[in-house]
């Protein structure tokens, strides 16, 4: 009897979340064995499709990766932050930009994360939360640590091709009028790419005010 695996990509799509979203939170994968009952797939030829699909899908060179390694290398930001590349997508990268380096941040058995510049990444000051020092090598105006602060606005930035709308760039920040555009020489670097920039600025719904963010900031002190 064949097997039939029903709403297989939608499956697919529901691992690969789970299983990333597992690394964000616990910086550790959970294991297959433990998304697939949590999703309640136990048919071993679903299973098998599953981790074929996923391991597929994160093997692709998508286009976000792509336009940041352009801004990189063409010198619009000092670098960028590679989520979820396998090792067969890495040589790919590399042989399209051979002159980054790579830099291990986060390895696991099927994906890598990597910090991608054009120069050596610049040390860790003493006492530097980790939150400020990303924020910092990945050229961020006003690096924010998250667990003790909130950004009053997000920046985002899109790259338009046609009807392709991809968001490649975003950032928190505490004041919009200190704020330098990143709009024009983003989309400088990326107009000989056939592709257009959006910037937008929109104020963070979960900004609290002075008075709510001591409370809030009290948990982390203690």
């Amino acid at each position: 009897m064949s097997c039939k695996c029903e709403n297989l990509e939608d499956k697919i799509k529901k691992y690969r979340h789970l299983r990333f979203k597992s690394i964000i939170e616990a910086r550790k994968a959970k294991e297959p064995d433990e998304i697939f009952k949590e999703l309640n797939i136990h048919n071993e030829c679903c299973r098998k499709k599953i981790k074929q699909g996923y391991l597929k899908i994160i093997d692709e060179i998508n286009e976000e990766k792509i336009i940041n390694l352009i801004l990189v290398s063409e010198k619009a930001r000092p670098a960028a932050l590679l989520q979820q590349v396998s090792d067969g997508q890495l040589r790919k990268l590399k042989r399209r930009f051979p002159n980054l380096i790579y830099t291990a941040l986060l390895q696991k058995e099927e994906f890598s994360s990597y910090f991608v510049s054009r120069k050596k990444l610049p040390v860790r000051k003493t006492e530097e939360d980790s939150q400020i020092y990303t924020g910092r090598i990945l050229g961020y105006q006003n690096p924010v640590n998250f667990r003790t602060q909130l950004a009053r606005y997000f920046v985002h930035y899109w790259a338009i091709n046609g009807e392709d709308k991809i968001d490649f760039y975003a950032e928190g920040i505490i004041f919009k009028s200190r704020y330098k555009s990143n709009k024009e020489k983003f989309a400088k670097a990326l107009k000989p790419y056939g592709y257009t920039v959006e910037e937008e600025i929109k104020k963070n719904p979960k900004y609290k005010s002075k008075k709510e963010l001591k409370e809030w900031q009290k948990q982390f002190s203690r």
